[in-house]
């Protein structure tokens, strides 16, 4: 009932939101449309490729998207090393050009929990007009000790 009574609210919000957009004049619907698209352009996407694992038991093809804001907000998903699909949320912090980054946030579908910490340090050694690649050292669960739990990569692209 809770979850049919929040996609109600999402849903009329919507066409309240597409009719306000509708009534208005065509400059600035165009100002509307520009300024989501804006969202987006500010922004990196990236392809989340596969990890090495520590331990054999870990699936090492983890295919995914992600994307960072360059606010720093982060949203993304991948097919996880449990062989579960993962959902994730958080906030990167990154040095001024990017090289650099450390990912803290949430995700879902570990054994461990329904919303598992993540904190995920990163470097960015490679970049072409085509993309970067960016490394992400993956540490243990702190249960486990102190260590590396695997080496993740990723390749992503800044949009102009």
């Amino acid at each position: 009932m809770k979850n049919a009574l929040v996609f109600e609210g999402v849903f009329f919000y919507s066409l309240y939101i597409a009719t306000e957009i509708g009534e208005r004049n065509d400059l600035q619907r165009r100002g509307d449309l520009r300024m989501i698209g804006s969202i987006f352009m500010a922004a990196t996407v990236g392809l989340h490729l596969g990890t090495w694992h520590d331990e054999s038991k870990f699936n090492d093809f983890n295919p995914g998207v992600y994307f960072v804001h360059d606010s720093g907000a982060t949203v993304g998903g991948y097919y996880n090393s449990e062989r579960r699909g993962t959902a994730y949320a958080g906030w990167t912090f990154q040095t001024a050009d990017g090289r650099f980054a450390l990912l803290v946030g949430a995700a879902s579908g570990y054994a461990r929990g329904k919303a598992v910490p993540m904190v995920v340090p990163s470097i960015r050694p490679l970049d072409t007009v085509n993309g970067s690649l960016r490394v992400a050292v993956l540490p243990k669960p702190v249960k486990q000790g102190f260590g590396i739990s695997g080496v993740h990569f990723s390749w992503e692209k800044k949009l102009e």
